[in-house]
């Protein structure tokens, strides 16, 4: 009998035993699973986040002319397009072209998102300061521009005119015309022999809008001034910075000018 009761304790006790162990296996294989589908849900999102669009360069530096290939991460459907085509553009293989010197964006898209790529044109001639923001300015900011070493007379229009002589190398003459001292117009003689870094230093910057007799006429759509460019003489080349009013009548205007220019003794 105490051997049967023995024997009977030693299976309760092993059947309690091994449900216990069952329920261990259990909550185990339950803690697995849950585990397992958590896993499973970070990868899913890893894998959504590492599909949103990226390209490279994330910046774009060029002179005009150049080119720079951007490349897309995925790269299936992605579209390209230029905020301003006149400062750079961009082909369907996101290759940028650089045209005017200045500042743009190139907008890359797809499924994945949009990305935004900062692009800058420099220029890559420069023959004196930048006269455009002169221009409809004050007789202080052309010095802050250009300096203080100016001689001053008064047109045969009445227009206070002031002369920087011998600016530098390129620039033999900045010249610049003020009534109310607000600049009515400012110009530059350039050497003959400065002939193609003259042409470029405009060609980098502007775009050709038109000719009258022996002038040409340059826009940057987001400046408000027409430049026309000409000679002054057998040795010097002029160009002329005016407001542009949006009319024809700019380039009369500009053209007058210029004329008027080639009248006075700068040299």
């Amino acid at each position: 009998m105490l051997i049967l009761r023995h024997k009977l304790k030693l299976l309760c006790t092993s059947s309690a035993m091994s449900r216990s162990n069952d329920l261990i296996l259990h909550r185990m294989k339950t803690i697995r699973r849950a585990t397992i589908f958590l896993l499973a849900i970070v990868a899913i999102a890893c894998q959504k986040q590492s599909t949103a669009l990226t390209v490279e360069p994330s910046e774009v530096l060029l002179y005009s002319g150049g080119t720079k290939q951007l490349t897309a991460e995925p790269a299936e459907g992605v579209t390209y397009s230029s905020k301003d085509e006149f400062y750079a553009e961009v082909d369907a293989s996101g290759l940028v072209t650089g045209n005017k010197v200045g500042e743009t964006d190139i907008v890359a898209s797809s499924s994945n998102g949009a990305a935004t790529i900062p692009v800058t044109i420099m220029p890559q001639y420069s023959l004196y300061p930048e006269l455009d923001p002169i221009v409809n300015a004050s007789k202080s900011a052309m010095i802050e521009i250009l300096g203080s070493g100016y001689t001053e007379s008064t047109s045969d229009k009445g227009e206070t005119l002031y002369a920087y002589k011998n600016y530098n190398t390129y620039a033999d003459v900045i010249f610049a015309t003020f009534s109310n001292d607000v600049c009515k117009s400012i110009g530059v003689l350039v050497s003959t022999s400065y002939l193609t870094k003259f042409t470029s230093y405009f060609k980098e910057r502007y775009a050709v809008a038109g000719m009258q007799n022996d002038y040409y006429f340059l826009l940057n759509h987001d400046k408000d001034i027409v430049i026309s460019l000409g000679l002054y003489n057998v040795n010097y080349l002029l160009a002329v910075y005016i407001p542009y009013t949006g009319t024809k009548s700019a380039e009369n205007d500009t053209a007058g000018i210029l004329e008027r220019y080639r009248n006075l003794k700068f040299l």
